[in-house]
Formats: C-alpha cells, structure tokens, sequence
C-alpha cells in the first residue's frame, strides 16, 4: 500500500487533506474540552459532546466527498469496524417493533412485562426489543458519535506530528485535572467550575465522582509509559549501590526529565483520588506492558524507578486517604454481590439483551436485600452492563474488535523501527489495557468523555502500528 498522496481531480492535483486542518482543530478543541463539564455525563454537555463529533464529521465527509475511497486505513482498522457497524445496527434493531410471537421467546420477562399492561392480549401486537426504547434510541446515538471519533481519528492521525499532538492534548488534559483537583482539594474552593460533589475528601478533578476521575488518569499515565517502559530497558552496569543510583538519577533527571515531572503529577492524583480500582488497573496495564511489550525484560527495573515516582508523588502531595482507605477496606466492596443481581438480569434474555441503555431502568427488578435497598444506575462492570443490554448477539462481536484491538497496538508496540510511534503504539497499548482492565470494577466507559478518549485513543494507535500511514517526517 501507498501512504497518502495527492490526488488528480479535474486534470489538477490537488490535496486530500486540505479541508482537514480546520477539522483537526476542531478534534483538539473537542478533546480538551469534553472532561470539564463532569465528563460530559449530562445529558446537555453529552449532547453538545455528540453534535460537535457529528459537525465535524459531516465537515470531513464533504472535504472528501471526492478522495473518500483514497484514504488509506490502518492494518486492522477495516475488520474492526466492521464488528462496530454491526454492533451500532443491532442497537438499531433493538429499537424497531416486531411481532409480539417474535419476542416470547427472546425475551419471556418483557412479554410478560407488555402483557401486564392495560390493552388486552399481545398476540396480534408489534412490541420493541429494549425495554426502554428511548434509553436504548439515545444509547444508539451516543455510540454513533462514538465510531465517528474513532473513523476521524483514523482518518485525520496520519503523522508523527499528530500523533503527538492528540496524544499530548490527552496527558496535558490528565495533568491539568490533577492539578485542578489537587487545588481544590487541599484550598477548599472550586475555582468557578463544577461542583466536585461527594468526592470532596479525594481528588476529582472537573469529575463528580473520585473513580471516574481516576479513570481518565489512568488513560493518561497509559499513555506516558510507552516512553517511560522504552527508557527502563537498559539497566545500570552492576548492581553496586553507586551504580543503581547513577543510573536512577539519569533516568530521572537526565533528557526524559518532563515524563518524569509529569508522571509524578499524574501519580500524585492517583494517588489522592483513593480509587482502589483505578490504582489496581495502572498497576496490571504497567506489569501487562512491560511483559508483553519487552517480553519481561526490564520489569524489574522499571517497577523500581516506578516506585521511586510513586515515593516523590506522595513525598510532594501526600496519600490524602489512600493508606486509610486500603487499610480498612482492602479489597472488601459490594461489587461481587452487584455483579450476580446483574447474572440476574442476563439470564432474562442472555441472547438478545433487555436494550442498550436500559439498565437503570431493569435494575429495581432484579435488587434483592445484599444491596441494602440500594439503587445502581450502573452495574459497576461494564462487561457484565453491556451483556446485560445487548446480549451475547452485540457482545461477542464488540469482544472480537477490542481483541483485535489488542493485537494490532501490540504488535505495533513491538515492531515499529521507528521510535515515536514504537512509544505510541506502547503508550497506546498500555492505556487501553488500563481502562479495559479498570472497566472490571467500575463503568467509565459509561462516562461520554472518558470513553471518547479511549476511542481517541484506540484509533490513534492503529494509525501508529501502520508503517505505511504514520511515517517519521
């Protein structure tokens, strides 16, 4: 395959991507924009999130209404959305009648549910999958908004430079919320912006809740450790005291002085936010990385100038609750109990789900007294949540694509010769597995601006495992 050239239309050549800048502005200006309001997770701030993707979108398809077929998409990107497509149809379908004979068998709960209801018999009716068909309605156009992020992504990251634009607009987002947080945490004011609520005794950024914060942290760190797991790779000379110190302050200090500065920052809200999940999810992704990655090489010397950080990021902005929080907690929480009222809800229709969206809705039924009478609008799994609401016809296919996924930034992370997307494809990597990894205990990818830089971020290091799209210029 050819990279990008220029194309010949009407005897004149012209560039492709000479309608792109404006539109790549715009990207930039979305993803420093969609965490301050609570992370977008309002329905007004959400709707501006997806009519500002959808603008640019459309601005994208017409400055390539003539080249579209031209681009080049990166090894694995075509496959991957192809299973998103069909994921995005079955939502559709989800919301469109069928005959009622149709769904008693796919569903007996909620046939049972239409058959309750004043109006007579069902034979004769047309009933919708979903349980709620306007949760699962703006469910569908939330993950329409979504797969257009990700195809711009793909489509406008086809160079080292902005590669290291979007990627440094996501960390310079991450440390910029630390600070935030940390200022607010520790000068008792909000700055003027929103409200951190009921996290106030942890860090949390622009965000309500402490874990989601520590959700878009993680991303960040992800990100920096592509370069940081390539510089621990090389070791001191011997094991002498002078000699590991040496080699620790050049690894600190010396030219990756700034990854330093900023992984501390980075660590420090970490750290402050208390989020056992979040800190247990950058710890798997580091260790997962850097075996995968270096094939277990340099994990033990990269897990000691890791610490070190660690040390200098509770040394300058101390552990806030952390160490109380671990030590009563520990590993203690109601996820477990949470998560088999969810097996409830996937038993009811394993194949087809009750409905993208619905699960706040569906939950009151299932709840039983191991809750205590509690309400989730979320199940605190995000796995278990998307099963429940698109059944295994949606959820084996979207598996499929984060496995491939995986596989490409791996390989990309591995055999990338050059340097900056080698460190992207690593980055990449790392931060995708610490937020699939986080997603086990919490529900960021339910949160519209930390699912939106995960597929930023996603797409962003395919563009970097193809040689043939990003090349160093």
């Amino acid at each position: 395959r050819q990279p990008r050239v220029a194309a010949v239309i009407n005897g004149h050549s012209t560039p492709p991507l000479s309608g792109d800048r404006l539109v790549f502005a715009g990207v930039i200006g979305l993803l420093s924009w969609i965490s301050v309001p609570i992370g977008s997770n309002r329905e007004w701030s959400s709707g501006l999130m997806q009519a500002w993707i959808f603008i640019l979108f459309a601005a994208w398809l017409i400055s390539h209404r003539r080249t579209l077929f031209e681009i080049n998409w990166p090894n694995g990107s075509r496959a991957i959305l192809s299973l998103g497509g069909f994921v995005l149809c079955w939502v559709a379908i989800q919301t469109i009648p069928l005959p009622a004979f149709l769904v008693e068998p796919l569903n007996p709960e909620l046939y049972e549910a239409y058959s309750n209801r004043p109006g007579g018999a069902l034979e004769d009716q047309w009933l919708p999958l979903s349980a709620d068909v306007a949760s699962t309605a703006a469910a569908w156009k939330l993950f329409c908004a979504y797969a257009a992020l990700f195809v711009l992504t793909l489509a406008l990251v086809n160079s080292t430079q902005r590669l290291t634009i979007v990627l440094g607009v996501i960390v310079a987002i991450g440390v910029a919320q630390c600070l935030y947080g940390i200022v607010v945490r520790f000068g008792g004011a909000d700055l003027g912006l929103w409200d951190p609520g009921f996290s106030t005794n942890a860090v949390a950024g622009t965000y309500v809740n402490r874990n989601h914060f520590a959700g878009l942290v993680i991303l960040a760190i992800g990100l920096l450790l592509g370069q940081f797991i390539k510089r621990s790779a090389r070791g001191p000379e011997s094991l002498r005291w002078r000699n590991v110190l040496d080699w620790l302050t050049r690894g600190l200090l010396g030219p990756g002085l700034w990854i330093t500065f900023l992984l501390v920052i980075l660590l420090g809200g970490l750290i402050l936010s208390t989020s056992r999940g979040a800190l247990g999810s950058f710890a798997v992704a580091f260790v997962m990385t850097s075996v995968l990655v270096r094939q277990g090489r340099g994990l033990g010397r990269g897990s000691a100038v890791l610490g070190v950080l660690c040390v200098l990021a509770v040394l300058w902005f101390g552990s806030g609750d952390s160490v109380q929080s671990i030590s009563t907690k520990g590993f203690e929480s109601n996820r477990p109990e949470l998560a088999k009222t969810t097996f409830k809800l996937i038993q009811q229709a394993p194949v087809i789900g009750g409905g993208a969206g619905t699960y706040q809705w569906r939950f009151p039924q299932v709840r039983d007294e191991r809750l205590h009478d509690a309400y989730y609008d979320h199940a605190h799994n995000d796995y278990l949540e998307t099963l429940s609401d698109i059944g295994a016809v949606g959820f084996i296919p979207l598996l499929c694509a984060v496995v491939l996924l995986m596989r490409r930034l791996l390989h990309g992370a591995r055999n990338r010769n050059d340097l900056v997307a080698a460190m992207a494809s690593t980055g990449c990597f790392a931060a995708c597995a610490a937020a699939l990894t986080h997603a086990l205990v919490d529900f960021n990818f339910q949160i519209p601006a930390n699912a939106a830089y995960f597929f930023v971020i996603a797409a962003t290091g395919l563009a970097a495992a193809d040689r043939t799209v990003v090349r160093h210029k």
